[in-house]
């Protein structure tokens, strides 16, 4: 059925819900179809609804059995306009500004819905980074759906054979989740930012679904997980300060606070499969949490702190 067959028996059955008497030439005049269109439509109703859901006169003309009965069959239940509510909310919380693609019609009625959710809730974000091309999102949405091999030309360097996963969007960024053969690091693994792709060329070459890098894209935690890596423990002090949050909220699915040392600083365990992940939290909540164990991102850690002494040092020097 066509979208323009869909809309004219909507527009029928809304008809048929006031109440009124529908006379077939005169519907059909105003609508600008025939009276045989409109008679089919009439048809479809009937086997949609049932045969007893119409009235026929003896003229020909049409009404319903009763003015609430497709009123009632086409209207949401109670407990399904609390769910659509609930999803107008969801959408608005995670994609403001969604509803400038919608019609006219539909954004006055949303623009009601916003105005009374901003009333009592605020959501900030991280800063949306520029969206990349279409051409570039519908390339790589083919190549995923088909499992097609491609080549990638991500900031001047070129990345041949790979097989694109997932697109990604977290913090305001787009990345793409790729398995590539000649990738040393992490198992062939890697993620890129959509946006610094400077070119795709699609191979007529497919490969086969590969269920665990499809699972591990999913339920990755972070893009600093270590694919096909073996996990170690990892251990961090956190100052007191600080504690509550890390009770209220798991930085990841591992993390354990196990107990309190004799300076008052409290110790918590991690699973790991990469110091990028313990790195990047350290940073987050520098200086107050230090890395125990491994040693080897304790060094890391380090390395930066001096890192960032030397560059001020010499910014200071210069002036």
């Amino acid at each position: 059925m066509d979208s323009k067959k869909i809309f004219e028996i909507l527009e029928l059955l809304q008809e048929l819900s006031t109440g009124k008497e529908v006379i077939l030439a005169d519907y059909a005049a105003q609508k600008e179809v025939s009276v045989r269109t409109i008679r089919r439509y009439f048809e479809d109703i009937r086997s949609f609804f049932g045969k007893e859901c119409l009235i026929q006169t003896a003229r020909g003309s049409y009404s319903s059995i009763n003015k609430e009965f497709f009123t009632n069959a086409l209207l949401p239940s109670v407990e399904d306009k609390i769910e659509i509510e609930h999803l107008i909310d969801l959408l608005h919380i995670i994609n403001p500004g969604f509803t400038n693609e919608l019609p006219s019609m539909h954004r006055k009625v949303d623009n009601k819905i916003q105005k009374e959710l901003t009333q009592v809730l605020l959501i900030k974000g991280s800063p949306s980074e520029t969206l990349p091309s279409q051409e570039t999102f519908d390339t790589l949405k083919k190549a995923i759906k088909g499992r097609r091999y491609c080549d990638i030309v991500y900031e001047k360097e070129l990345l041949s054979d790979v097989r694109p996963l997932k697109i990604i969007y977290c913090k305001g960024n787009w990345s793409l989740a790729i398995l590539h053969e000649h990738e040393p690091k992490n198992s062939g693994f890697r993620y890129i930012r959509v946006g610094f792709i400077d070119s795709i060329v699609l191979h007529a070459k497919t490969f086969n679904k590969d269920a665990y890098a499809e699972n591990f894209v999913c339920n990755a935690q972070s893009f600093f997980e270590g694919y096909k890596i073996p996990s170690y423990e990892a251990i961090v002090a956190i100052a007191p300060h600080v504690e509550k949050f890390f009770r209220q909220k798991s930085f990841s699915r591992t993390q354990k606070i196990l107990d309190t040392l004799p300076n008052g600083w409290i110790k918590v365990s991690y699973q790991i499969t990469s110091n990028d992940f313990l790195l990047m939290l350290a940073r987050r909540w520098f200086p107050d949490m230090i890395i125990l164990e491994p040693k080897e991102a304790r060094d890391e850690m380090e390395t930066m702190i001096q890192k960032y002494q030397d560059n001020k040092n010499d910014f200071f020097d210069e002036l």
